[in-house]
């Protein structure tokens, strides 16, 4: 009896905490996210209904964690004095039925009751044991499935080519949909050859961010592949048969939307980037970087600049434009040969977006291919919209060479690319699709200019 109920209330704590731990676990990372946010919020006089809200959330899940919790002590105290009742009413039957029989024994028997309290005590703290694993039960089981998740798909070959010889990347009937069946992306088919420079331009939910992280190897598409062809052997490579940690780490640079700064000193988040197979670029080389991405603050043009330090343990806290700066700073000191900006300057005011994205021309080489993510055309154009159009492919004021513009999926011919255009500048220019690219304000700027 008492094992068929200790596996009952084992059964019973694995399936109704789990819901209660990923409840848990949920309110954790909104929680976590609210406190970083928290300054935002106020500004916008939503932190009281916020807190509200998590307040009222954490009390409902506590009910539920409580409901159960004050359930499963009762059936335990419930087994356990069924257990202690049993064990000593059997042991009275013995020990009567024993004295009775053969008088001689009752030594003996008083040492078995002696020995059997001692073992009672023992078995309470067991139970106790017991209680307090269930309690973790779920956190361990939690840990288990994580463990036994099959991966999204196997890295196969873990291949490595020669980054520093020109390579070009071809995207051949790519489609993606995400686990909830909704689709991002369909047949899309376009290179990119070796040292150009291609602006992703469409408006949002067109898959411009998708792409970008089936670039980076976030994950595999769910129909077509990427494929990396080096000149030298022009051999097709999957990029899902590439070393992806490689291909992340010493060829990709990426600066996303939202810069990640570690808490540390300014140095230590400029040379996080910089592989281990790269020479350690020296104080004056990274302040040489960050000037040129009016990345120093004012009043500090010596080195000492470097030691500050930034994050929210005892630094200061930057601002989005600050971040995007350091940001791009880091992934050019990187040396990459293929450099990824996912809308890098949308933090950043018109003043500074001409700033960096003229910078970040500059700061191209000849052979390094480049994507810039731009919502409209204006950040790919330096910033300047009276530039968009009669310029041509050799001007000066182009911050792209090659532009792709997507248009979302709902938006788009039902089995057909959503791409509407991918190719030079100039062919865009004579297109029908820029007309669609240019705002009302713009175009009176083009026709005044």
């Amino acid at each position: 009896v008492a094992l068929l109920l200790s596996a009952y209330l084992n059964t019973k704590v694995i399936e109704d905490t789990k819901d209660i731990e990923a409840d848990f676990r949920a309110y954790n990372r909104q929680y976590e996210e609210m406190i970083e946010k928290l300054s935002s919020f106020k500004a916008q006089g939503m932190d009281r209904k916020l807190l509200s809200q998590n307040e009222a959330q954490y009390q409902d899940i506590f009910r539920k964690d409580r409901k159960f919790w004050f359930w499963y002590i009762g059936r335990s105290q419930l087994r356990e004095l069924i257990i202690s009742v049993f064990v000593i009413i059997g042991a009275y039957i013995i020990g009567v039925y024993q004295i009775m029989t053969r008088p001689e024994s009752l030594p003996l028997v008083i040492a078995l009751f002696s020995w059997g309290g001692i073992q009672a005590a023992s078995l309470r703290e067991l139970a106790r044991l017991e209680r307090s694993l269930n309690k973790r039960l779920p956190s361990i089981v939690s840990f288990f499935e994580a463990l036994e998740l099959e991966p999204t798909r196997e890295e196969s070959g873990r291949r490595r080519f020669n980054k520093n010889e020109p390579f070009d990347i071809s995207f051949e009937n790519i489609s993606h949909s995400y686990e909830d069946g909704k689709p991002a992306l369909e047949n899309i088919n376009f290179t990119i050859k070796s040292g150009e420079k291609w602006a992703f331009v469409g408006e949002s939910g067109s898959g411009k961010t998708t792409l970008v992280n089936l670039i980076l190897g976030a994950m595999p598409p769910t129909k077509g592949s990427i494929y990396i062809i080096p000149h030298l052997t022009r051999e097709k490579i999957d990029l899902w048969d590439v070393d992806l940690h490689w291909w992340r780490s010493e060829v990709l640079g990426y600066v996303p939307q939202d810069v990640v700064l570690k808490d540390g000193s300014l140095r230590e988040n400029l040379l996080l980037a910089v592989p281990e197979t790269q020479p350690e670029p020296t104080d004056a080389e990274l302040m040489k970087v960050l000037e040129r991405f009016n990345a120093v603050f004012r009043g500090h043009h010596d080195t000492s600049f470097l030691d500050i330090e930034v994050g929210r343990d005892g630094g200061i806290e930057l601002s989005g434009g600050q971040r995007q700066r350091i940001g791009i700073a880091r992934a050019v000191l990187k040396n990459a040969s293929f450099l990824i900006f996912d809308e890098a300057t949308s933090s950043l005011d018109a003043r500074l977006t001409n700033s960096v994205t003229s910078a970040f021309k500059d700061a191209l080489s000849p052979t390094t291919t480049s994507i810039l993510i731009a919502h409209d055309l204006s950040t790919v154009a330096g910033g300047n919209p009276s530039k968009l159009i009669n310029i041509g492919t050799d001007s000066n004021d182009l911050v792209c060479s090659h532009y792709m513009v997507l248009r979302p999926i709902e938006k788009s011919v039902i089995n057909l690319s959503q791409v509407d255009y991918a190719g030079p500048w100039q062919g865009l220019v004579e297109s029908e699709v820029m007309q669609e690219l240019i705002t009302e304000s713009q175009r009176e700027n083009l026709v005044d200019n």
